[in-house]
């Protein structure tokens, strides 16, 4: 026998269909969040005491929303990973579509929204209410010295810290109400021909000469973030050092191997670093370490915390972890 299920509108927008042992929905304190409920013709009464529900007959508007969405996913050029990610469906029977407005504030684990049906057990969705939680953020874009001595970014693709900050709010705030705020700050320069610069430089690698610090080269996270904190922004919780290409792990100097990842986060610090194979949800994905405490969570293609490149979908369950997180290091 067909049975219903509460089941997303867009993807990672603050309902997630796969969740266990419910489907899971977030929804913004003062906001809210839509779902639908595949009745497959069953008759359905949908009632909770504490969540303020609205139906609304959205079938047409939405089927044509979502063909949309389909259609610039499928267009040549599209990042493969936020293709898988944002694919909508409108595989649907007999679908009702419901807004949960965020008028009462439940926190995690939230509360039960459950759809009692005729002749089969009830579908139930997990409803988390939650307040925004603001962490601030700076970007930096590095300036260095080329081999001809001139000053000019050590990237090859610089960044614009407003279209990325954009980026990340466009993955956190939805699926969690989490948001960052941008610190302006301005680029940094490191200047190898400072003598200053030059000697920090020298203990921070723990080398007999001063190395040299030229554009386009690799940088080495792990003995750079100390000297890069420095030059974190104050009032930022994160400041992100836009370089070109990064080493984790390893040692150059005896030729040991390491990762040459997109970005690196050391959490300690709040000192991250962003290279020039980032993808769209690089900056997105470091943050999550600083916020999460975590390492990489699962293989899934269309996962923000993968490795192997980050995708898009932060899990209810993540969510959960994100905030509480924050809560346990009173960020609120």
């Amino acid at each position: 026998m067909a049975s219903a299920r509460f089941l997303e509108i867009l993807r990672c927008n603050g309902v997630d269909q796969t969740a266990t042992p419910y489907p899971g929905m977030v929804v913004p304190f003062g906001g809210e969040n839509q779902v639908v409920l595949e009745t497959a013709g069953m008759p359905a009464v949908v009632k909770h005491d504490t969540l303020n529900l609205q139906e609304f007959n959205g079938y047409e508007l939405t089927t044509k929303l979502l063909q949309g969405v389909q259609r610039g996913l499928s267009e040549p050029g599209v990042d493969p990973q936020q293709r898988d990610a944002f694919m909508p469906s409108t595989n649907w029977q007999r679908p009702r579509f419901f807004r949960v407005l965020g008028t009462i504030k439940t926190g995690f684990p939230g509360t039960y929204l459950n759809a009692r049906l005729a002749g089969s057990g009830p579908a139930t969705l997990q409803v988390a209410v939650v307040d925004q939680i603001v962490l601030k953020v700076a970007i930096r874009n590095v300036r260095t010295r080329d081999a001809q001595g001139r000053m000019r970014y050590h990237a090859k693709r610089p960044c614009d810290p407003a279209a990325e900050v954009a980026r990340m709010n466009a993955i956190w705030r939805p699926q969690t109400n989490i948001i960052f705020e941008l610190v302006p700050s301005t680029d940094v320069d490191v200047d190898h021909d400072d003598a200053q610069t030059r000697e920090e430089l020298r203990v921070a690698y723990g080398m007999k000469d001063p190395p040299t610090f030229l554009a386009e080269s690799t940088v080495w996270a792990d003995k750079n973030s100390g000297w890069f904190a420095k030059h974190r922004v104050a009032g930022a919780h994160m400041t992100f050092f836009v370089v070109h290409k990064l080493l984790s792990g390893g040692n150059p100097a005896n030729g040991r191997g390491g990762e040459f990842p997109n970005g690196t986060m050391n959490r300690q610090s709040g000192v991250a670093f962003i290279a020039d194979s980032r993808l769209p949800s690089t900056f997105a994905h470091e943050a999550g370490h600083f916020v999460g405490d975590m390492g990489h969570d699962g293989a899934d293609i269309k996962l923000l915390m993968r490795g192997e490149g980050a995708g898009f979908k932060i899990p209810f369950e993540l969510a959960k972890k994100f905030r509480e997180s924050l809560a346990k290091r009173r960020i609120q």
